[in-house]
């Protein structure tokens, strides 16, 4: 399974391989891994090739953000920025916000 890894992380920093399907599927036949991985990526199948990594064939970020009205828009420490002007990066943008 390292292999495997370091093969799609060798192939994600190799722009050389991103337009040209002939090296890929050349890099992909030296690859020396049992034949359903090597037949999963040729088929560039995520899921089959989650599933032979024992892997998850999606992920999701998400970011909570609190309810409360009492989270303050800006950092205490940051008055130098001018009385009553809010912090664009800290804008409140939850659902609550809205």
């Amino acid at each position: 399974m390292t292999q495997a890894i370091q093969f799609l992380d060798a192939i994600g920093r190799s722009p050389a391989l991103h337009g040209a399907p002939a090296a890929y599927n050349q890099a992909v036949d030296s690859l020396d891994a049992v034949p359903e991985l090597r037949d999963a990526l040729l088929r560039r199948d995520a899921a089959g090739l989650a599933g032979l990594l024992g892997a998850r064939p999606r992920m999701v970020c998400a970011i909570c953000t609190p309810d409360s009205d009492d989270v303050p828009l800006r950092s205490p420490d940051r008055e130098d920025e001018g009385e009553g002007k809010e912090d664009p990066d800290r804008e409140d943008r939850s659902p609550a916000g809205e």
